[in-house]
């Protein structure tokens, strides 16, 4: 039996947040010797001139320019300017399925949002239902599922919910929902809330 138990909505919505293979542009204002393009490598760190490695992955850009300015001040600059630009976004993906015309993973491009997804799988397939969308989510070590009206988003009754890295989509038809059987108790606690419900043997 499934016990829900809610995300706080501070965790469900997030920026986005680098990973390995991304590229990154860094630029510190009026010292362009430091200005360069770079990428994140498999252990998820980055090169920056003066300070060496830096860790990049499970940060967003403004994370990465805050400790960059920040070892850049303590011993060579005064008051340095950091901008971090993602320039390509590799490392994080979402999984979109169902009732759609073109299933499969899309790569998550800064905020990446239910509608947009959607747009990714070239939109529903004629048995879809755009009332009963299900999103699965890992978060802290735990699974999380929410249900999304896609009538209520477009007509701006609901939120157009920001994904996540690893997030699964799955638009409802039929089939669907005889494989979300199992997961009938937290989904009759959703009801109309969108809000995320943490999935409890």
């Amino acid at each position: 039996m499934l016990q829900p138990q809610f995300l706080n909505d501070s965790n469900v919505v997030s920026h986005y947040k680098i990973g390995p293979t991304d590229v990154l542009k860094l630029t510190v204002f009026q010292v362009d010797d430091l200005n360069r393009t770079v990428q994140v490598s498999g252990n998820g760190t980055i090169n920056v001139p003066l300070i060496g490695q830096v860790r990049a992955t499970g940060r967003t850009a403004q994370d990465l320019e805050i400790d960059i300015a920040s070892r850049l001040r303590a011993r060579y600059l005064q008051s340095p300017q950091v901008t971090v630009y993602i320039e390509e976004y590799n490392s994080q993906k979402i999984t979109v399925g169902g009732a759609v015309k073109k299933a499969g993973i899309f790569p998550v491009k800064g905020d990446f949002s239910l509608l947009q997804a959607i747009a990714k799988a070239e939109g529903f397939d004629v048995v879809a239902d755009p009332s009963n969308i299900i999103v699965f989510r890992q978060a802290a070590g735990n699974r999380y599922i929410a249900r999304f009206d896609l009538n209520q988003i477009r007509d701006g009754r609901a939120q157009d919910p920001l994904l996540q890295d690893g997030d699964v989509v799955q638009v409802d038809n039929s089939t669907v929902k005889a494989g979300l059987r199992d997961w009938a108790p937290a989904l009759s606690a959703l009801g109309s809330i969108t809000s995320f419900v943490q999935l409890i043997p």
